[in-house]
């Protein structure tokens, strides 16, 4: 659900934004600030760091981000 919520955020979707892939940049830097804000307690408790995750955290978003790009244009 958050990968849902910070889509609709950064493209405004309740208003009728749609994606753009142009926003790739801005999306994966919010949806890491929500994790890590939402998150960072669980990452201090497992003794990781965010540097270790960030990769991880932006390939599932990237991946989300993608396929809703491709069901908004009919793919």
């Amino acid at each position: 659900w958050r990968l849902e919520q910070i889509y609709n955020e950064i493209f405004d979707v309740i208003n009728g934004g749609v994606g753009d892939i142009k926003k790739m940049g801005q999306y994966l830097k919010a949806f890491h600030a929500d994790v890590m804000k939402e998150e960072g307690d669980m990452l201090v408790e497992l003794e990781l760091e965010s540097k270790e995750v960030n990769s991880l955290i932006s390939k599932v978003a990237k991946a989300y981000m993608l396929s809703r790009l491709d069901d908004e244009v009919g793919l």
